[in-house]
Parts: structure tokens; C-alpha cells; sequence
């Protein structure tokens, strides 16, 4: 069901943006860097207990579930001093997997509902041009665009630098925010799926 729902999702978009790599409608095209802010996460040292605690999650690539749109609950919380050196962001942000063994698992992503802290493995974008819900549906849909030029055979990465200087369209924000509006509505009916699905999660249950 909830890959049925991002189908219609998709197809909402293709009907009012096009396929965004190709820009049939003519859209402002502009690097990611020059849309959103880019952070790369780290991982406060292990050596130094006072870092870990139960103050901010600390998010991993195992939390960007695909199908959900919110990170799950982390295993691991850093302390007010770790976040210090952490890095974090605030609700409505995108995490992407950025690092990973697999072409599949890169460009995985989710949209922050709180503040969270996340490893070097993870890349956050913090939109500035765009409705944080478009935004992700676009990301969702360049998935083969974002990882085209990773090789595998040396190690799977999508740096900082190369994902800030991808292009991407940038409607006006009325048109943002229509489509958003259609996701969320789309969303009501996906939010009783994910529901069901975390609890599997949270009691282990493998998901196919």
C-alpha cells in the first residue's frame, strides 16, 4: 500500500513538474548548494563517555527506513556536551544515506520531525529555496541521478561536494506548496502503514 501511495505521489509530481532532469516545463535549474545548506554529520569520540547520553538521538543510516517519512527512534542519544561537537538539525530538514555498501541504500532519505543529531555517514540538507516536502519528493524521484557517477568498486560515497553541485529544478514556491498540500493528504492515509510498520521495527519483526 504505501508503494502504491508513493506511485500516486509521483505521478501528481511528473503531472505538475515534468521529469525534473529533463525540465520539459522550463523551471529554474540551480546546484543544491545554492538552494540549501549541506551538512555533513561526524561522530563524537567514543573515548569521551560525558559525549553520549540522553539529551539529542543520534541518528545512523539504519534509521532512514525506505517507505517512511520520518528517521525512527535511534538507539544512541548524545549528551548536552556531545551535541557541542555533534552535529544537528532541526525539524523539517531531509537526511540522506550518503555512505553505504550498497547503490540501493545511497540517497536513501527522510524528512526530520525533531531535532536530531547524525553520523559521518549521513548527509543533511536544510532547505532554503524549497517546500521541505517537495524538496523530498524530488530527491526521492533523482534517486538515479544523484548516484550515476559513484563507483563501487572503490567505495560507495556521495560527498558533500558532489551532491551540492548537482542541479535541480526550482518551481515557484506556489506550486511547492500545492503539491505539498496533495502529499499531505496523501500522507493521512500512508500515516496507519508506517504506524504499523515501526512497531515491527521496534519488536524486531524483519519486513520483506
Amino acid at each position: 500500500e504505501l508503494e502504491l501511495l508513493d506511485e500516486l505521489i509521483k505521478a501528481r509530481f511528473v503531472e505538475m513538474f515534468g521529469e525534473p532532469r529533463s525540465n520539459l516545463f522550463g523551471f529554474d535549474k540551480m546546484m543544491l548548494k545554492d538552494t540549501c545548506k549541506v551538512i555533513t554529520g561526524n561522530t563524537p569520540s567514543k573515548a569521551i563517555a560525558e559525549y553520549y547520553g540522553d539529551y539529542v538521538e543520534w541518528i545512523k543510516t539504519d534509521n532512514i527506513v525506505s517507505g517512511l517519512l520520518n528517521p525512527t527512534r535511534a538507539a544512541e542519544f548524545l549528551s548536552e556536551k556531545g551535541v557541542e561537537v555533534g552535529k544537528t538539525v532541526d525539524k523539517n530538514s531531509i537526511l540522506m544515506a550518503c555512505i553505504a555498501g550498497s547503490i540501493a541504500s545511497i540517497g536513501r532519505i527522510c524528512v526530520t520531525d525533531r531535532t536530531v543529531a547524525f553520523n559521518q555517514q549521513i548527509n543533511a540538507i536544510v532547505p532554503q529555496k524549497y517546500n521541505i516536502l517537495f524538496l523530498y519528493v524530488l530527491l526521492k524521484i533523482s534517486k538515479d541521478y544523484l548516484t550515476e557517477d559513484i563507483n563501487m568498486a572503490l567505495k560507495g560515497i556521495l560527498s558533500k561536494s558532489k551532491l551540492e553541485k548537482k542541479q535541480f529544478i526550482v518551481p515557484p514556491i506556489e506550486l511547492q506548496n500545492k503539491f505539498s498540500d496533495f502529499v499531505r493528504q496523501v500522507d493521512k492515509s500512508k500515516f496507519m502503514n508506517e504506524k504499523v510498520i515501526c512497531k515491527f521495527l521496534m519488536e524486531g519483526v524483519k519486513i520483506k
